[in-house]
């Protein structure tokens, strides 16, 4: 990637540089998530006035500056109430699967 980066323009090392950072970025971010693990507790889940039952694990998309990246995360369910994800708001995933900066942009 790099060889030959003394002849090159300052328009194509910037271009090559960017694309670098995007991948280096990508693997960070997948990393952190995986890292992070899927926010499955040992217990049921209070939420409000409810514990709620590990019911299993669902898969979103996130769209972030550096790329998708796929979150595999624990669900907490009981029939007749609202599911939870903990790790939702343990990362502060936005609604929608596009990151908060995205849509900043």
């Amino acid at each position: 990637m790099w060889s030959g980066f003394e002849e090159r323009s300052i328009r194509f090392l910037e271009n090559d540089l960017f694309r670098y950072m995007l991948k280096m970025g990508h693997a960070f971010l997948r990393e952190i998530i995986t890292l992070r693990g899927t926010g499955k507790a040992e217990r049921a889940v209070r939420v409000g006035e409810e514990d709620l039952p590990y019911h299993m694990n669902k898969e979103t998309t996130y769209q972030s500056v550096f790329g998708e990246a796929k979150i595999n995360r624990a669900y907490y369910w009981r029939k007749g109430e609202k599911g939870y994800f903990p790790l939702d708001a343990e990362l502060n995933l936005p609604y929608r699967r596009y990151s908060h900066l995205l849509d900043k942009w």
